[in-house]
């Protein structure tokens, strides 16, 4: 999937992800959050399918559990541990794949185009970045063809990056606004 997402009812959840032959910590990254939304949809009580108790009670909290899972889990060191071997078991044996150089490579800061590739701390830059643009979308003060030029305009202010006549890495990425999903971008920072 260009975006990766998680479908289904907690008695049938099923992922998606994405791949990058040249790298693969943004397909495993993309695999771990969707594993928290599958996880949150299994853990709510099958013995109680079709009353309100057992849906989700957010998206604000499956966002959370999912970019717990991939924030807090996927890069803590006991689980880079783990993976470590399997990653050498596939990729050969290479000091790059060291559980210490892996915990560097999951805790490096770097300013990135894509949303859900970014770090913990350029994340929540790429979510207000939405948010704004979302919110004077609605609110009239700007029209769908200035988003472009005004994406690249913050992207530029708040990551040093241009986006210009890049709307793959710019504001076409997210699947959110194509599917109606406005207002879901602060889900992610709650």
């Amino acid at each position: 999937s260009v975006h990766p997402f998680c479908g289904g009812v907690p008695t049938d959840v099923r992922i998606t992800t994405r791949y990058n032959e040249q790298e693969f910590v943004s397909s495993l990254m993309g695999i771990v959050h969707e594993t928290g939304h599958a996880r949150y949809e299994q853990g709510l009580p099958r013995h109680l399918l079709g009353q309100p108790v057992a849906e989700a009670r957010s998206m604000a909290i499956h966002e959370s559990q999912s970019l717990f899972c991939e924030m807090q889990l996927g890069h803590h060191p006991a689980f880079l541990s783990l993976l470590a071997p399997r990653i050498r078991h596939h990729f050969g044996e290479q000091a790059a794949f060291a559980p210490d150089n892996l915990a560097r490579l999951y805790s490096r800061v770097e300013p990135g185009f894509i949303r859900v590739d970014a770090d913990e701390v350029t994340y929540p830059a790429h979510v207000i970045l939405r948010y704004e643009l979302e919110r004077d979308l609605v609110e009239g003060k700007i029209e769908v063809a200035d988003i472009p030029e005004l994406w690249d305009a913050k992207m530029q202010q708040w990551l040093g990056l241009s986006t210009k006549g890049n709307y793959r890495n710019g504001c076409m990425q997210d699947i959110h606004w194509t599917d109606g999903s406005f207002g879901y971008f602060p889900c992610y920072t709650l």
